[in-house]
């Protein structure tokens, strides 16, 4: 099995949650050229745009966004107190 690419994960996630990729945009605050620009592999997905996609939908792996500059033993903790 191969793995997904970056944009393979994005448009998934994108048909399957959104009505459109403008409104994902909006959703996570980005523009949405640069939106497209990721869905056709085009550009590696900012640093910002992996963290609100990764509160969002927080079954999605922040190396599964933007693997070229996130070890793939990252993950996120949002919500998490401090003791």
């Amino acid at each position: 099995m191969t793995e997904k690419s970056p944009a393979d994960v994005l448009n998934e996630l994108i048909i399957e949650k959104y009505p459109t990729a403008t409104k994902f945009a909006r959703t996570i605050n980005e523009d949405s050229t640069d939106v497209m620009r990721w869905r056709y592999g085009r550009s590696m997905m900012s640093t910002r745009a992996v963290v609100s996609i990764c509160r969002l939908h927080p079954k999605i792996k922040p190396y599964q966004l933007n693997p070229k500059w996130v070890p793939e033993d990252l993950t996120f903790k949002f919500g998490a107190k401090k003791k």
